[in-house]
C-alpha cells in the first residue's frame, strides 16, 4: 500500500475516534444536562487500563476488551454518584 493510502487510512481512523468521543460527550450532556469534562479523561484511562492489562499482566487482547471497559465504567459510576450528583 502506498504512503498516501496509509496516511488516508490513518486520518480516517483518527477522525472516527474523535467522532466517537464527541458523540459520547453529546449523549452524556443530553441525558444528564451536565457537561462531563471527565469523559475524555475516562476514555484515556480506559486505553491506559487496556495497555496495562496487556503489557503488565499479560492478559489476552480479547479478555482486555472485556475487563478495561468494565473497570472504567465502575469508576465512572463512582464519579457520578460521589461528585456529579451534587452539582
Amino acid at each position: 500500500m502506498s504512503s498516501l493510502g496509509l496516511a488516508l487510512l490513518n486520518s480516517l481512523d483518527i477522525g472516527l475516534l474523535l467522532f466517537v468521543i464527541a458523540v459520547g460527550l453529546n449523549i452524556v450532556f443530553g441525558v444528564l444536562n451536565v457537561i462531563n469534562f471527565a469523559h475524555g479523561a475516562l476514555y484515556m484511562l480506559g486505553a491506559y487500563v487496556a495497555y496495562s492489562c496487556i503489557i503488565m499482566w499479560g492478559m489476552s487482547f480479547w479478555l482486555t476488551l472485556l475487563v478495561a471497559p468494565l473497570l472504567v465504567a465502575a469508576l465512572a459510576v463512582a464519579i457520578d454518584r460521589l461528585m456529579l450528583r451534587f452539582i
